[in-house]
């Protein structure tokens, strides 16, 4: 399984270097709408080649992603939290009644409680 994972991953990555490679030319992208240009007084222009701004428009993609999908399980780790502590809650309850009925304990002693 491992051996399939890592010629994925190959394939995945002579990939991405065949696409930086055809797509070496410079790209100028606009930050802002034309009209809107006039009104910053910092550049709005940035020259790039293409392959660098298809790889960080995927990074910034697969980023919210991950960003989105972890706080849409918010809710089932919280769950998982309540429930960790109630199963320590109900373990300590179960450990103080065995102490008190002297479950576990040689029944000969027991008996003698």
């Amino acid at each position: 399984m491992r051996f399939i994972k890592l010629f994925i991953l190959a394939i995945v990555l002579i990939g991405i270097v065949l696409v930086a490679v055809a797509n070496r030319e410079l790209v100028t992208v606009n930050l802002l709408p034309e009209p809107l240009m006039p009104m910053v007084d910092f550049p709005t222009e940035v020259s790039l080649p293409l392959f660098a701004i298809l790889l960080l428009a995927i990074g910034v993609g697969l980023l919210l992603g991950y960003i989105l999908e972890w706080l849409r399980e918010r809710k089932h780790r919280k769950a998982v939290g309540q429930t960790k502590r109630e199963v320590s809650r109900l373990e300590s309850e179960v450990a103080n009644l065995r102490k008190k009925t002297g479950e576990g304990e040689d029944d000969v002693l027991a008996l003698l409680n």
